[in-house]
């Protein structure tokens, strides 16, 4: 019977991720032409999720508005922290932080993929350090997308770069593992009519990449870096500096020996202006997009001032092996804030996933609150 639960449990998370996801995105296109989608998404920042927190902890708390509450943060959460921390410093206790020490002091988010693609780059080479026999997989596969035009299950592109971004799973626990066994699908022997892939193969391949379910991670994740500054597809720019690392050449007109020394890198948390071309259900927001890429003028997240005056205490984990999250800009942040009030846990024993993956990751924080030092 628990089988049969969880099941059910599952298949009614799904179906409300799927309302959801339509609900947002016909509520989005439904307003005006694409500036003025634009601007309603301009609201679904860390700025605005912390006024709607703030106004949350009021109303909870009406009979005492002077009543603090605590964060317990992951990733982009971290991130919105900081931002509580910035301009209602008064409302918090205390913050945990796990892995999301966001960098603050950035104006943009050009420094963030320089170091993220020479994080992801190194765990390409992890990566193939333990599945070798992907090497020769990744390669295949990239000949027959160049070679045609492949659909997945829902309609979607299975393009070159829609296929590289699936190493966005290399940062997280198990994540490898997931991507070996997508490449091992790739040569199933069990395709239909002459199919490229296997249906098996191409479904995985949706399943496994999120942003039609989350248009707003797609659409604003640049712009969660950006105060005063446009983004102007910062990743993709970024991509030209590390040339040819993540460009992928004509296979069929490589020699036999560079065929042979040629590696497919995968990339990570990067969005490019093709996803709202790959992907179905972001394809009515693709002008909402190439606006908001280029708008010059967004508003602060952060006060750095404040923030280095902070005296609500932060208990950060923080992961030196993150492939997300840099740690070198997690050490700048760190380095801006009272010593006496900023208090991290710096751990190469877990990944970006830890808090979701072991509950002593917490339990280390919570070691941090009675000891301030670790």
């Amino acid at each position: 019977m628990s089988t049969n639960i969880k099941s059910c449990d599952n298949h009614i998370l799904r179906n409300l991720a799927n309302s959801l996801k339509s609900y947002l995105i016909k509520s989005v296109t439904s307003i005006g032409n694409p500036k003025e989608q634009a601007e309603y998404l301009t609201f679904f920042r860390a700025d605005s999720i912390v006024k709607d927190c703030e106004f949350i902890r009021k109303s909870f708390y009406s009979s005492n508005p002077d009543t603090t509450w605590s964060l317990l943060s992951q990733s982009f959460g971290g991130f919105c922290a900081l931002t509580y921390l910035s301009f209602y410093p008064e409302s918090l206790r205390e913050v945990f932080l796990c892995g999301g020490l966001a960098p603050i002091h950035l104006t943009n988010p050009d420094d963030v993929y320089r170091q993220t693609y020479k994080k992801v780059l190194k765990y390409n080479k992890k990566y193939y350090n333990k599945y070798p026999e992907d090497v020769e997989r990744a390669k295949n596969i990239i000949s027959k997308l160049q070679q045609n035009e492949v659909k997945l299950p829902d309609g979607g592109n299975l393009s070159v770069r829609r296929f590289q971004s699936l190493g966005l799973s290399l940062g997280i626990r198990g994540g490898a593992e997931r991507l070996h066994h997508i490449m091992e699908l790739s040569c199933s022997k069990y395709n239909h009519n002459d199919q490229l892939f296997s249906d098996e193969f191409l479904g995985l391949v949706q399943a496994s990449q999120y942003l039609d379910n989350h248009p707003i991670y797609a659409i604003l994740h640049e712009s969660i870096y950006c105060q005063g500054e446009a983004s102007n597809w910062s990743a993709n720019r970024i991509r030209e500096e590390f040339s040819p690392t993540f460009e992928v050449p004509d296979l069929s007109n490589l020699s036999n020996e560079e065929y042979d020394d040629y590696r497919v890198f995968f990339t990570g948390e990067m969005i490019y202006p093709e996803v709202f071309d790959d992907f179905v259900d972001l394809r009515p927001l693709k002008e909402a997009a190439n606006i908001l890429a280029q708008k010059n003028d967004w508003g602060p997240l952060y006060d750095v001032e404040q923030i280095s005056k902070n005296k609500v205490n932060i208990y950060a984990s923080v992961y030196y092996e993150d492939m997300y999250v840099d740690f070198k800009l997690s050490e700048e942040v760190i380095a801006k804030i009272d010593k006496d009030y900023v208090h991290p846990w710096i751990t190469n024993l877990y990944l970006h996933s830890g808090l979701r993956d072991f509950t002593e990751v917490f339990d280390n924080l919570l070691f941090l609150v009675d000891n301030k030092t670790y």
